[in-house]
C-alpha cells in the first residue's frame, strides 16, 4: 500500500498539470479570438471603433430575428439562432435624423433585406466569430445601400442565443 500512494500522487500531479495546461491554452485562444473580433475583416478596426461612444446612436430592429439552420453532419437536431441586430449611427453625419426616421417608417423593408439576405447564406452565419464579422460587413453594405448613406458605421449583434432542439 505504501509504494502505491506515490504513484498515485504523481498520476493525480500529471493529471493536474495538463489540466493546467489546457487551460492556459484555452484561455490564450479566447484572448486571441477576442482581438479578432475588434478588428474588421481586413485586418483594420471598424469605424465605430475610432468613434466616440457620445459620438454614435444605436438604433435596435424592433423585434428579434430567428433562423433554423439544417443539422450540420453527424447531428441530429437543426439550429436556431435568436438574435437582436441594431446599427450605430455616427451623430456628426448631417442625415442621422432623416436615417433613424427612416429606419422607424421603412421597419418591414428593412426587416424583409435582412432576413433574405441571411437566409440565402449555407451556413450558420453565427457559429463563429470570423462568419459573424463577414455577415457584419455584408449587412452593413447592404443598409448602406437602402438608406443611400455612410451615417451607418456598424452593424450590431446582441443577446445572440443558439440552441438546438
Amino acid at each position: 500500500m505504501e509504494k502505491i500512494l506515490p504513484i498515485v500522487n504523481m498520476v493525480l500531479s500529471v493529471a493536474a498539470l495538463v489540466i493546467c495546461v489546457i487551460t492556459m491554452l484555452s484561455v490564450n485562444g479566447l484572448k486571441s479570438e477576442m482581438a479578432s473580433m475588434k478588428m474588421g475583416v481586413n485586418g483594420e478596426m471598424p469605424v465605430s471603433a475610432e468613434i466616440p461612444l457620445t459620438q454614435q446612436t444605436l438604433y435596435n430592429m424592433e423585434k428579434q430575428f430567428i433562423f433554423t439552420y439544417p443539422p450540420k453532419e453527424g447531428e441530429k437536431k437543426p439550429t436556431s439562432v435568436v438574435v437582436n441586430i441594431g446599427f450605430a449611427l455616427n451623430n456628426e453625419e448631417k442625415d442621422v435624423d432623416s436615417v433613424l426616421k427612416q429606419f422607424a417608417e421603412k421597419q418591414g423593408l428593412v426587416r424583409d433585406r435582412i432576413q433574405t439576405m441571411i437566409k440565402e447564406k449555407q451556413e450558420n452565419p453565427f457559429a463563429t466569430v470570423e462568419s459573424q464579422q463577414e455577415l457584419k460587413t455584408d449587412l452593413l453594405a447592404l443598409i448602406r445601400k437602402l438608406f443611400e448613406t455612410n451615417s451607418i458605421i456598424d452593424v450590431v449583434f446582441s443577446d445572440v442565443v443558439s440552441s438546438q432542439r
